[in-house]
């Protein structure tokens, strides 16, 4: 993917996005939150749904499963995610759609924040990717800096990533 389509593309991701919050308050107009959240929940999932299963599938032909820990943990995520949506859905109802916007946007630096805050030294040390036996290329790159699961072979995730996006490591 070339730098322009990149940007374009997340130009159209953004209206995309700041057009939401405009459906969102009309639509409280017409429906309740819980309502709204619920269609919306629904079109996601099953957008997402057939791509969930071809890699559930992928992992069962390598052998690998969830443990019931990954289970609890998708569905304690999933609860927050919804309540979280119920929660600007119902917002909206009490401000303008630019500062439900911004109010929404702030996740992005206050995540990283909270994170440094609440999560000890330590287990901030053991969550970072394993890159010992990647090529060099991958193990100076930006992806190696992520913040990935111990289990999760990295150097295979990020070769993905790199072929996505059609750099050579």
């Amino acid at each position: 993917m070339s730098r322009t389509q990149a940007n374009l593309l997340l130009l159209f991701v953004a209206l995309i996005w700041g057009s939401a919050f405009v459906a969102q308050a009309h639509a409280n107009q017409v429906i309740e939150p819980f309502t709204y959240t619920g269609i919306r929940f629904l079109l996601g999932f099953c957008v997402v749904a057939p791509l969930a299963w071809r890699d559930y599938r992928a992992l069962e032909r390598r052998g690998d499963r969830f443990l019931q820990r990954d289970v609890l943990g998708i569905t304690v995520l999933g609860l927050l995610l919804a309540l979280g949506a119920v929660f600007q859905q119902i917002g909206i109802n009490g401000t303008t759609v630019t500062n439900a916007g911004f109010l929404t946007a702030l996740y992005v630096p206050l995540v990283p924040l909270i994170a440094i805050v609440s999560v000890p030294a330590a287990q901030a040390s053991e969550a970072r990717p394993q890159t010992r036996n990647c090529p060099p290329a991958i193990r100076k790159g930006a992806l190696s800096r992520s913040v990935t699961r111990p289990t999760i072979n990295t150097c295979s995730a990020q070769k993905t990533l790199l072929a996505m996006t059609h750099r050579s490591p």
